[in-house]
């Protein structure tokens, strides 16, 4: 009788399986395998320094954009910022 009590408990062990799930199938693919392409710069490169506050004393980051090169983002941005034009992009 307790041979047949725990073969019936195997049973229903096996098929109720661990309580797992399986992975995200249809998700995003991992960082280390993502391909996003940068945005481009538009008519002209620019860059972008922000601040903490309007005076502008506490630098918290900067946003630039080369024609060449593409977007680069540093620290965080904020309210108070200047943009300075860097140059057309030609081409």
């Amino acid at each position: 009788m307790r041979a047949a009590i725990i073969a019936g408990l195997m049973a229903v062990g096996m098929l109720a399986g661990c309580g797992g799930t399986e992975g995200d199938v249809g998700g995003p693919p991992e960082l280390e395998t993502r391909t996003d392409e940068l945005p481009v710069c538009g008519p002209s490169g620019y860059e972008i320094t922000y601040y903490a506050e309007p005076e502008r004393l506490t630098y918290v980051g900067t946003i630039m954009c080369d024609c060449g090169s593409g977007i680069f983002a540093y620290g965080s941005r904020s309210p108070y910022f200047v943009r300075v034009s860097t140059g057309s992009c030609s081409g």
